[in-house]
């Protein structure tokens, strides 16, 4: 998408948790999405990593709809979201938890 955004290495979390957050919008966007059984209706949703300590967002990435597959590997969309997100973790960062969703 071309947006820069900062990597923070996360090496002071023993635990994060990897989930989907939207982000509320009303204006006008092709990366708005409705979602009725939410709290919040419409907005853009975005993929989070998060720390259980601080519960900073360490690394995140905006859900753009479907993507084309430039690799061959035969992983679904919650395997790639997550994949792509702990990228950012140090090796000393053992625990990842996430929703049966992105199994």
């Amino acid at each position: 998408m071309g947006l820069a955004k900062p990597q923070l290495r996360a090496n002071f979390e023993v635990a994060v948790s990897v989930d989907e957050s939207l982000i509320p919008f009303n204006g006008w966007s092709s990366l708005k999405q409705y979602m009725p059984m939410k709290p919040i209706k419409r907005g853009h949703k975005v993929w989070c990593i998060a720390g259980s300590k601080t519960g900073y967002v360490l690394n995140y990435e905006i859900c753009t709809g479907k993507q084309v597959e430039t690799n061959s590997d035969n992983f679904g969309l919650g395997e790639r979201v997550v994949l792509k997100l702990v990228e950012c973790l140090d090796q000393t960062c053992p625990i990842v938890a996430f929703i049966n969703f992105l199994l």
